[in-house]
C-alpha cells in the first residue's frame, strides 16, 4: 500500500484537485508579494541613503566643507541621524584641508558706498576722446 493509497482513503486527509490549484496560486502570490517587499525595501534604502547623503552635505557646507565629494569618505551604513553632526566634526579633525573657515551673512563686509559718476566737462577732454565722447551720446 502507497502513501497516495492511504491518503485517498483516509477523508480528513483527501487534498483534491481545486485544493492544490489554490496552495499553487496562494504560493504565486506569496512570492509576487515578496517580490514587491523586497523592490519597496530597497527603494527605502535607497531614499534613506539620498537622504542621509543630503542632511550631511547640508551640514557640512554650514561647516566649510569644499568639495562635497568628500562625503564619500563616510561609510553612511553605519551612521545614525543623531551622530550627523558628529560625524562631520570627526572628518572635520581628521581632514582639515577640505574645510575652511564658514563664511557667514552676518560676518560679510559692507558694501562700498556709492557715489554718482562725475561729469567730465568737454573742456577737460583732449580732442580724441571729444570726439568719442560725441560719438557715443547721438548713438543713444
Amino acid at each position: 500500500m502507497t502513501m497516495d493509497d492511504e491518503i485517498s482513503k483516509d477523508p480528513t486527509i483527501a487534498i483534491n484537485e481545486n485544493g492544490l490549484e489554490q496552495i499553487e496560486a496562494l504560493k504565486a502570490q506569496l512570492s509576487a508579494k515578496d517580490a514587491q517587499h523586497n523592490a519597496l525595501k530597497a527603494s527605502q534604502n535607497d531614499t534613506l541613503l539620498r537622504l542621509k547623503t543630503a542632511e550631511l552635505k547640508a551640514l557640512g557646507l554650514a561647516q566649510g566643507l569644499i568639495d562635497t565629494d568628500a562625503l564619500k569618505l563616510i561609510d553612511l551604513s553605519t551612521v545614525e541621524p543623531e551622530q550627523y553632526e558628529a560625524t562631520i566634526n570627526d572628518l572635520k579633525v581628521q581632514k582639515p584641508y577640505l574645510f575652511q573657515k564658514p563664511v557667514h551673512s552676518s560676518h560679510a563686509r559692507p558694501a562700498p558706498p556709492s557715489s554718482p559718476p562725475e561729469p567730465r566737462h568737454a573742456l577737460d577732454m583732449s580732442p580724441q576722446e571729444y570726439s568719442e565722447a560725441r560719438a557715443r551720446f547721438l548713438r543713444r
